[in-house]
């Protein structure tokens, strides 16, 4: 589902650091898949540590640019809204 969703990620518009932050996004995912897949065949909790302390830091590296993108759309989308779709008043619309 994740890859699912990456997948459509990329051919979605465009914004700053969209293929930064897809290619962070498919990196978690190769993760993702790796651990959940190989759980059961674990001999050791060791490595699975050091891999999620890796995951962790990526989690972090996307969040992170995660809220930089949507507050991009934030303002774009403040801006759009003042400038474009507000021709009438809200009284008027409720009315």
């Amino acid at each position: 589902m994740f890859g699912q969703l990456i997948e459509e990620l990329k051919s979605t518009i465009s914004f700053e650091d969209k293929d930064k932050f897809i290619e962070k996004c498919m990196e978690l995912n190769k993760h993702r898949i790796d651990i959940v897949h190989r759980l059961t065949t674990r001999s050791s909790l060791a490595n699975l540590e050091i891999q999620l302390l890796k995951v962790k830091e990526l989690y972090d590296a996307i969040y992170e640019l995660f809220d930089d993108i949507h507050d991009w759309f934030r303002l774009c989308f403040k801006d759009f809204k003042k400038d474009k779709f507000l021709d009438y008043s809200i009284d008027e619309f409720e009315s």
